[in-house]
């Protein structure tokens, strides 16, 4: 539960951030995607990635998985 809620937290970040962002958390699951023009959810998209990836694996301490993350 624990980590559920602080996953919940980061993602409010990232949707503050970036108005266009929409994400959905499942257990351990996040899936990401924005809307707008083209331009804009490929920016909106690649940084709140960046920045979910960041936190998780230097603020959480966890590791995404290459192998099952994709675009």
């Amino acid at each position: 539960m624990e980590l559920r809620l602080l996953l919940h937290e980061s993602v409010l970040i990232a949707t503050q951030r970036w108005p266009l962002l929409r994400l959905w958390l499942y257990v351990d699951d996040l899936t990401v995607s924005a809307s707008g023009t083209s331009s804009d959810a490929l920016d909106t998209v690649t940084q709140a990635t960046n920045y979910i990836v960041r936190v998780f694996e230097q603020g959480f301490r966890l590791q995404i998985s290459c192998s099952k993350s994709f675009a």
